[in-house]
Order: structure tokens, then sequence, then C-alpha cells
């Protein structure tokens, strides 16, 4: 199944699967793991998914990445498994 990003109000996004279904992405830490879903890594190092610090980086600034990341990404689409 595909989906896409969409940005909706509010600083708020939509995954929108091929059979109409929606769901809204509303809390920053939602974002990273909708990120990853579109090709985005919290961190190289792997240590962390994005919601908690690693060595590197601090949750926070993880957080922020995505988000910024996926204003530029609206419409873009990934594959799902089903």
């Amino acid at each position: 199944m595909r989906i896409t990003l969409l940005e909706a109000d509010c600083g708020t996004f939509l995954l929108r699967a091929e059979d109409g279904r929606d769901v809204l992405v509303q809390t920053d830490w939602d974002f990273p793991g909708v990120a990853s879903t579109f090709g985005w890594s919290a961190c190289p190092c792997g240590a962390t998914d994005g919601t908690v610090d690693c060595e590197h980086r601090m949750a926070g600034d993880i957080t922020a990445a995505p988000r910024e990341r996926n204003c530029p990404s609206a419409r873009s689409r990934a594959r799902l498994c089903s």
C-alpha cells in the first residue's frame, strides 16, 4: 500500500493511504517515526529513534529535524508492506 505525506493546518501532517484513509500526525514525538518512513534517520549511530537523547544529539533537536524535513516533502510517497 502507498501512503502520501500531506501538510495540514497548524503545523500538522496527514498520512493518506491509497484507500482514502487518513492519519493525523500532530505531535513532535510523532514526526521522527513518520519521517523515518520517508527515509530520514534520527542519528547515524542508530542508538535512538529520535524520542530520547543519544551521545551525539539531544531529543529536542532530533524531533525538530524531521519536522523541517517533512515540510518541503509534502506529497512525498512511501510504500508500506501490508
